[in-house]
């Protein structure tokens, strides 16, 4: 431990500022949302898929072509869904159940509360300068 500390002051001094230094891939903020519950809200970048060489042989499954704006919701007092997976498009259009299987939807109100807060946090602090 006291030798990774060593090295990270060494660089830190050899390469100026750390906050020149570090880029922000992740960004995390809380939400208020109806029935007394929170919402801890990380967002980040989800890329495009690679395709791999399986893909050739197996061209059902669908690949995702385009950088999307991802965003994890763990909510709090649970009741049903512990953690929603939603995504937005880079020109801010969200993506609905069946669009992606990476998305994990509830209730629909519950699911519009949760997109209109998040929007309602973006329009406020603006929206996370991600890399």
């Amino acid at each position: 431990m006291v030798g990774f500390v060593l090295h990270f002051l060494i660089f830190i001094l050899t390469h100026g500022p750390i906050h020149e230094k570090i880029k922000i891939f992740m960004a995390q903020y809380f939400i208020k949302l109806p029935n007394n519950r929170q919402g801890n809200v990380k967002t980040g970048i989800r890329k495009k898929d690679k395709k791999k060489f399986m893909d050739i042989f197996f061209s059902s499954k669908k690949l995702n072509n385009e950088e999307k704006i991802a965003y994890i919701v763990e909510v709090e007092p649970v009741y049903d869904i512990s953690e929603y997976r939603l995504l937005k498009t880079k020109e801010g259009t969200w993506l609905n159940e069946g669009e992606d299987k990476w998305l994990r939807h509830g209730e629909t109100a519950f699911n519009s509360a949760i997109k209109k807060a998040i929007d309602d946090h973006e329009k406020l602090n603006g929206k996370p300068h991600l890399v």
